[in-house]
C-alpha cells in the first residue's frame, strides 16, 4: 500500500520532572532528512532519534520538536558567580579612585553587572534514560506513520481513479482511430482520382498514402501508455519505496502522450488526448507526495 510522505505524530511520556511531549512533522522531499530540536537537557538523545527515524522512514523531510513540561520551578536554581563579582567591584573601586567620584558603591549598582547572577536548570537522572524517552518517540513515530498511511490511502484512490480515467479514454481512442486512418486513405483516394492517375502511378501514390498513414499512426504509442498504467497500478500495490518508480512512469506517460498529441489529425482524438494528460499531470503531482 502507498505511504504518503506528509503525515503528523504526537508521543507523551511522564517523568519525575514533569511531562515529555513530542511532534513529529513530515513533508515531502527527494531524500531522507531528519531535523530534530532538543533541549539541553536532552540533547544526548539526538543520535538515538535520528536512528529511530531512519529505522522507520524512507523518504521524506521528518521535523521533530520535543518539549520538556517541568512539574514545579524547583528544577531551576540561581546561581551566583562570585569571582565577576568581585571582578566587577574592585573595577568600580579603581574607576571610582582613578576620576575621585565621592559615590558610594551599592548592591543595587553591582547587579546591573550583566552575569553576576544565572538561571540553571538542575540536572535529574530521568534525563539520562533514554528507555523511558524511547516510549514516546515510539509512540509519536507509530502515530507519524499511520497519519502517513492514512494520507497514502487517499493518494492510492485519486492514482486508481486517474489510472480507470486514462485507460477508458484509450478504449475510445482505439475504436475512433481506424475510422479515421479509414477517413484519411478515402480522401487521398478520391484525391488521386481526381487527378486521373492510373497503372503503376496509382500503384505508387497508393504506397505513399501508407508511408503518411504511418506516420500518422499512434496505435504503438496507445499501446504504450496503456503497458506504462497497468504497470503504475501494479507498483501501486507493491509493500515497499515506489515513489521514485511512480514519478519515472509519470515521466513515460507523459511522453508518450506528447507523442500521441504531436501525431493525431483528429479532433476527436485531439480532445481525448488534452484528458490524458491533465489526467497525467494530476498523478505527477500525486507521486510526488510518495514514500
Amino acid at each position: 500500500m502507498l505511504k504518503s510522505m506528509t503525515g503528523y505524530g504526537l508521543g507523551k511520556s511522564s517523568f519525575a520532572f514533569g511531562l515529555m511531549t513530542i511532534e513529529a512533522k513530515s513533508l515531502n522531499y527527494r531524500y531522507l532528512e531528519v531535523i530534530v530540536r532538543l533541549p539541553e537537557e536532552i540533547s544526548h538523545f539526538e543520535k538515538k532519534i535520528k536512528e529511530l527515524v531512519k529505522q522507520k522512514i524512507n523518504r521524506g523531510r521528518v521535523s521533530i520538536v520535543v518539549n520538556i513540561e517541568n512539574k514545579d520551578e524547583s528544577n531551576y536554581k540561581l546561581k551566583i558567580n562570585k569571582k565577576l563579582i568581585k571582578s566587577y567591584y574592585n573595577t568600580l573601586k579603581d574607576i571610582k579612585r582613578e576620576f575621585k567620584l565621592k559615590d558610594n558603591l551599592t548592591l543595587a549598582e553591582i547587579l546591573k553587572c550583566p552575569d553576576i547572577i544565572t538561571i540553571e536548570k538542575k540536572s535529574h537522572p530521568d534525563f539520562k534514560k533514554w528507555n523511558k524517552a524511547k516510549r514516546a518517540f515510539d509512540e509519536c513515530t507509530k502515530d507519524l506513520l499511520k497519519s502517513r498511511k492514512t494520507e497514502g490511502k487517499f493518494i492510492f484512490k485519486d492514482l486508481n481513479t486517474r489510472a480507470k480515467n486514462i485507460a477508458n479514454l484509450l478504449i475510445k481512442i482505439k475504436k475512433r482511430l481506424p475510422l479515421v486512418i479509414k477517413d484519411q486513405r478515402d480522401r487521398y483516394l478520391k484525391k488521386v482520382a481526381a487527378a486521373g492517375t492510373t497503372g503503376t502511378k496509382a500503384k505508387n501514390n497508393n504506397s505513399e498514402f501508407y508511408a503518411l498513414a504511418q506516420s500518422y499512426d499512434i496505435s504503438e504509442e496507445i499501446t504504450r501508455i496503456n503497458a506504462h498504467v497497468k504497470t503504475l497500478k501494479k507498483s501501486m500495490t507493491e509493500d515497499s519505496e515506489v515513489g521514485k518508480k511512480l514519478d519515472f512512469i509519470a515521466q513515460e506517460l507523459v511522453r508518450e502522450a506528447n507523442t500521441v498529441a504531436a501525431k493525431t489529425q483528429d479532433y476527436c482524438i485531439s480532445s481525448s488526448v488534452i484528458e490524458i494528460k491533465a489526467e497525467i499531470e494530476k498523478i505527477r503531482e500525486q507521486v510526488q507526495n510518495v514514500e
